[in-house]
């Protein structure tokens, strides 16, 4: 309990006790007060609804009573959260400010709260402008007890300027990566009248969203790089508003398939270390994930990527860029395990067969073992992925199995599908009989994800 709190329980405690003691009555039970206070109001009104268990809160026209002529939010007044960031690093503190308008008024007064979803406390709270703010938890008889708030002190309540209350403290996101968050704030521009009608009465709130985090699509890298035309997978909170896929060509009279640079009203822009901007296509849109294609040209260095969905929600978040970024897809589609990959059986200078490495479903993914089922057979290993058709050379291409190179023949972008390059490796034979074994894949010394296959 605070002793700002504590004290003014007391005092409460003293009026009220005849009434809490004969009639039953819980005031504090219900974490609402029956007064206002120029000191600052006691807890949990920030009009946040009711979330997950947890019931609604109100908002300051619980003790300041309007009355018909200025409804809640009355025109005349502007009530803003300001540089609450739109998507949100973990663990890093951000300056907020809280601002009230209405020309002619010299008394003003808010409360602020961040949530997550469920209606817990989310982040971390700091009162830095200790004149003009200070930080409350939740009445400690109540279901919000756990909850923290900003608000006004007696100093603070003097406008700033003519017709203006402002208000900064210190917001610290969490530490982990999380949904949607929300500052939820109440705010009172008070007619100086040192009673408890006639004051304006406004609310507002901000939404913030965890930052994209955007990953190569193959590798799915932890610490991505990507790569002009490459192809990539960002993952966030309202991408989105429902799961729609790519079809057919964008634009037939161009060579190759063109993809879509809006889907389902998604869309992803993408702004270089030059600040130049340029618009992503798309192959995949969801809530929580969209599969896009790295525009061409970009600078290397990093880039700043917003996504924004169908229903306006705003995210953003950054990726560095650089000439290659390897990556090879695998059939679990998470970058480890089985390649996705194929061999290409040459008999007697003639293709006779492309044969599938790995078959089964995604989540259990079987191998189908390579084998040199004729002494003439050569058989080539068509690794597909992404990042690496920008390569200066063949020669900066290597590739292993079981620890051993092999002979790359064939990198280059894939003629069919947008951003998926392919580099095609001469098998030695001495690797018959090798069981599983690793692949590994670096190109101008930048290693992709180890993938595996199998040789009978």
């Amino acid at each position: 309990m605070t002793p700002r709190y504590n004290q003014l329980i007391k005092v409460k405690f003293l009026v009220l006790f005849v009434a809490v003691t004969l009639l039953g009555l819980s005031f504090f039970g219900t974490g609402k007060s029956v007064h206002a206070s120029r000191v600052g109001p006691d807890p949990s009104y920030t009009n946040v609804p009711a979330l997950g268990t947890f019931p609604a809160e109100s908002n300051c026209t619980t003790c300041h009573f309007t009355g018909g002529s200025n409804p809640l939010n009355a025109s005349g007044g502007t009530f803003q959260i300001l540089d609450a960031p739109a998507s949100y690093n973990p663990g890093q503190e951000y300056t907020i400010k809280v601002s009230l308008s209405r020309t002619g008024i010299v008394r003003f007064g808010f409360q602020i709260t961040a949530l997550d979803e469920s209606g817990n406390p989310a982040g971390t709270l700091t009162a830095t402008d200790t004149t003009r703010t200070q930080k409350i938890q939740g009445d400690p008889f109540s279901v919000l007890k756990d909850r923290f708030y900003i608000e006004h002190t007696t100093t603070g309540s003097a406008a700033v300027s003519s017709g203006l209350g402002e208000w900064t403290f210190k917001w610290t996101a969490p530490a982990t990566r999380g949904g949607k968050i929300t500052f939820y704030a109440s705010g009172n521009a008070a007619n100086n009248l040192s009673n408890q009608t006639g004051d304006f009465i406004y609310t507002t709130t901000a939404v913030m969203r965890p930052n994209v985090v955007s990953v190569n699509a193959a590798s799915s890298d932890p610490t991505p790089k990507a790569s002009n035309s490459g192809i990539s997978s960002a993952y966030g909170v309202d991408l989105a508003t429902a799961i729609a896929t790519a079809s057919g060509d964008a634009d037939p009279n161009t060579p190759g398939i063109q993809l879509p640079t809006t889907l389902n009203g998604t869309t992803v822009k993408v702004r270089d270390s030059l600040n130049v901007e340029r618009n992503a296509t798309l192959f995949f849109v969801s809530p929580n994930q969209v599969n896009y294609l790295l525009p061409s040209l970009m600078a290397n260095g990093n880039a700043t990527v917003t996504i924004t969905s169908g229903n306006g929600a705003v995210s953003t978040g950054t990726l560095p860029i650089a000439t290659v970024a390897p990556g090879i897809f695998t059939v679990n589609q998470g970058g480890t395990g089985l390649a996705a990959a194929q061999i290409q059986r040459v008999r007697n200078g003639n293709t006779i067969a492309y044969e599938d490495v790995a078959t089964g479903p995604v989540a259990s993914p079987v191998a189908i073992p390579i084998e040199w089922k004729d002494p003439g057979d050569q058989l080539y290993l068509i690794i597909y992925g992404t990042g690496f058709r920008q390569r200066s050379d063949l020669s900066t291409v290597v590739v292993t199995v079981k620890g051993a190179s092999q002979q790359v023949v064939y990198t280059a972008g894939h003629a069919d599908y947008a951003g998926l390059d392919q580099i095609n490796v001469l098998l030695d034979k001495a690797l018959a009989g090798s069981g599983e074994v690793n692949v590994t894949l670096t190109v101008e010394g930048v290693a992709a994800n180890t993938v595996k296959i199998n040789f009978k």
